[in-house]
C-alpha cells in the first residue's frame, strides 16, 4: 500500500475515531442531553459518572478506552505499521477525542483516549501507570490529580519499557517526544483542575 495512504489512515483514520466521544454519544442517545452542559462541562468519564451515575461512567470509560485500543490493534495487524506510526495514530485519537470535529471541537480531556493507546501499544507501562492512577485516586480523592500524575509519567514509562526492549535510540527518542505531546496536550486539558487542587493545598 502507498505509504502516503497508509499515513492518511492512521493520522486522519486516528482523528476520526477519536471524534467518537462517547460521553456526548451516550448522553445524547440515553438522555437525550449534552453532558458538556451538567456537571464540569467536560464529556469524560468522570463528568459523566458524576452527572449521570456509576454505569454510564464505566460505559463511557470503557468504550472511549476502546477505541483507541481496538483502531491501533486493527491497523497493527492489518497495515503492519512501524511503532512510530502507530504511536502517532494514538496521538491523533486523543486529538481527535478532546477536539472532536462531529462536536463543535469541544469533547473530553484525553484521559481514557491515552489509557487505551498505551494499553495498545506499550502494556509493560498501561499496567503500572494505571496502579498510579488508581492509588492517587484512593489516597488523594481526586480523579483530576490521578490522571495529571499518571499521564505525566507515560512518556517515561513507555521509555524505560523501550530501554529494556533493547529498542534503537532514534525510534526510543522519536516515540518519547510523541508520547511527550500526548502527555502534555492532556495534562494542559486539566489546567482548571491544577489550578483549583493548589488553591485547596492538594499539590
Amino acid at each position: 500500500m502507498n505509504i502516503y495512504v497508509v499515513f492518511l489512515i492512521c493520522i486522519l483514520g486516528g482523528y476520526l475515531v477519536g471524534c467518537l466521544n462517547f460521553g456526548l454519544i451516550v448522553s445524547k442517545l440515553k438522555y437525550k442531553t449534552d453532558i458538556r452542559e451538567h456537571g464540569s462541562g467536560n464529556a469524560g468519564a468522570t463528568n459523566t459518572f458524576r452527572v449521570f451515575g456509576k454505569a454510564a461512567g464505566v460505559v463511557v470509560l470503557i468504550l472511549d478506552m476502546a477505541k483507541s485500543f481496538v483502531f491501533l490493534t486493527v491497523i497493527s495487524h492489518k497495515l503492519g505499521l512501524s511503532v512510530f506510526m502507530l504511536y502517532l495514530a494514538g496521538l491523533s485519537v486523543v486529538i481527535g477525542h478532546i477536539y472532536p470535529a462531529f462536536f463543535g471541537f469541544k469533547g473530553g480531556k484525553g484521559v481514557s483516549a491515552t489509557g487505551g493507546t498505551i494499553a495498545a501499544l506499550c502494556p509493560f507501562a498501561f499496567i503500572p501507570l494505571a496502579i498510579v492512577f488508581i492509588l492517587t485516586i484512593l489516597i488523594k480523592k481526586k480523579v483530576g490529580l490521578g490522571s495529571v500524575v499518571a499521564v505525566s509519567m507515560i512518556p517515561f514509562g513507555v521509555l524505560l519499557v523501550n530501554l529494556i526492549r533493547g529498542m534503537t535510540w532514534p525510534l526510543m527518542l522519536g516515540i518519547f517526544a510523541v508520547t511527550l505531546i500526548m502527555s502534555a496536550i492532556v495534562v494542559s486539558r486539566h489546567k482548571e483542575n491544577i489550578i483549583q487542587m493548589k488553591k485547596d493545598g492538594i499539590i
